[in-house]
């Protein structure tokens, strides 16, 4: 038998299984999607700080099946995704004479992270100096993960927090083996308020 749909309309066809009574199978039909056979299938989207129980506003949610289509990670409240080897800009380049501290950032699933400096213009004189830090929770404080050398010359120097960690070598300026925690953030410390001019990078590792 021919079916026509009018754009956006929904058909719903119930086999019938003795005489007069309904079957227990739905046959959903539009002109979209065409023809689906109950119980559903459906997709759910994932984004981070999902809720332990998520609300899908459809009249049929009872008849669907879900799937989740990207594993995720619970954080104590929360659900977030899985991540992989993330590479970010913490500081841009630009010219700065004070002490100046990076955005918190959030590691999700890393075990550790890579961060490099790339020094282009220095005064002459005076230093700046690289810190990692890490966030306790109960207090809201820092403490310092790693401690970089006082830097006066221009180039790339790199720093790495991670377990298992070598030693460093060539541009690696500092290494600390111990784990990266959920909140973490850079301080680059100048010793006087003379310019330099810098950029800040950072690769997580999984």
């Amino acid at each position: 038998m021919a079916m026509g749909f009018k754009p956006g309309a929904k058909q719903r066809v119930i086999p019938l299984a003795k005489g007069s009574e309904s079957g227990d199978t739905e046959l959903l039909a539009d002109a979209t999607t065409g023809l689906r056979v109950g119980p559903y299938a459906r997709q759910l989207s994932i984004g981070d700080g999902d809720a332990n129980s998520i609300y899908i506003a459809n009249s049929y949610a009872q008849n669907f099946l879900y799937w989740l289509v990207r594993p995720q990670l619970f954080n104590g409240s929360t659900w977030d995704r899985l991540r992989n080897n993330a590479e970010i800009t913490l500081l841009e380049s630009a010219t700065r004479n004070s002490t100046t501290t990076s955005p918190t950032q959030t590691n999700y699933n890393a075990r550790g992270v890579i961060v490099a400096i790339k020094v282009t213009a220095v005064p002459g004189t005076d230093t700046i100096t690289v810190y990692i830090d890490g966030h306790d929770p109960a207090s809201n404080d820092w403490y310092v993960l790693l401690t970089g050398s006082a830097l006066d010359t221009t180039g790339m120097r790199a720093y790495v927090v991670c377990p298992g960690a070598g030693s460093a070598v060539g541009d690696i300026d500092a290494v600390s083996s111990h784990p990266l925690p959920r909140k973490w953030r850079v301080r680059v410390v100048h010793s006087a308020a003379t310019d330099f001019t810098y950029s800040v990078g950072a690769s997580y590792i999984l």
